[in-house]
């Protein structure tokens, strides 16, 4: 974790139901929707991760994604808001 560089989050929805091919696809026109959040930085971190460590920036990181889906493809990152 030695620079300081953006994460842009994106959240994709509606991709599921291209998964029958190019053919169908073309018939069926499904609809995919892509949302692009405000970039983010992680906190400073120490040089050697622990696997904790780890795990805890891979949520962060998620749960910005999570913001950008509706609530049913959050899953357990979705956060709790008042």
């Amino acid at each position: 974790m030695h620079n300081s560089v953006p994460i842009l989050p994106v959240g994709i929805t509606g991709m599921e139901k291209v998964k029958k091919g190019l053919f169908w696809m073309l018939l069926h026109r499904p609809k995919a929707m892509v949302n692009i959040g405000c970039p983010f930085y992680l906190p400073p971190a120490n040089d050697k991760l622990t696997k904790a460590e780890l795990a805890e920036l891979a949520n962060y990181i998620m749960e910005h994604i999570a913001e950008l889906l509706p609530p049913e493809y959050q899953g357990h990152y979705a956060r709790c808001r008042d």
